[in-house]
């Protein structure tokens, strides 16, 4: 809705309100972002990845609170990373996880980054510095109320779960180095 006011003087409409109200118009005119979306200037915006989430808050943190593998510890603060840093880590993410899987147990899992979703957090660590923790979990273990396609819980709650072997993993990445710490699964069910 576009709201304007007339402002009078002895010769009538101000000359100034004239170009402001037609700039108005032409704003109110424009397609707004979706509900949610963040709003770019001169590009696209940006989507995460398929399968992927950044939590934000207490939600956050609490991701933070595994019961059957480390997580980083000295943690001040939450902040969120956004898509692009998100698409950089990922595009590393996939090779990272196979060779973890080819270490656990057999070597025998046929797992991909896409059988996988994925929580991010973004840590401030006590020294200043920042990270991005990822919690991953099979979308197959998940509850069976968890399971529908629809569920958008695992969006907005962390998934905490004690044991699980592989079907859950946390891991650390440093987006000033590109780097990632070590890649640990849960305890074995």
């Amino acid at each position: 809705m576009l709201t304007t006011m007339r402002m009078q003087s002895r010769n009538g409409p101000r000359r100034w309100l004239r170009p402001l109200l037609l700039l108005a118009g032409i704003a109110a005119c424009e397609p707004s972002p979706p509900r949610g979306a963040a709003a770019h200037v001169g590009t696209a915006p940006q989507r995460l990845p398929e399968g992927s989430v950044v939590l934000q808050g207490q939600a956050a943190l609490a991701a933070l609170q595994q019961c059957s593998r480390s997580t980083p510890a000295q943690v001040r603060a939450a902040w969120s990373p956004n898509a692009a840093e998100i698409r950089a880590l990922e595009s590393k993410l996939g090779p990272v996880l196979q060779a973890a899987l080819k270490q656990w147990r057999s070597g025998k899992l046929e797992l991909r980054l896409d059988d996988y979703r994925r929580q991010y957090v973004g840590i401030v660590h006590r020294d200043g510095t920042r990270s991005i923790y990822v919690n991953g979990f099979y979308h197959d273990t998940m509850d069976p109320s968890e399971q529908s396609r629809d569920s958008t819980r695992w969006r907005e709650e962390p998934v905490v779960v004690c044991d699980g072997g592989a079907g859950f993993f946390g891991v650390e990445y440093h987006p000033d180095t590109g780097t990632f710490g070590r890649l640990e699964f849960n305890g074995p069910a």
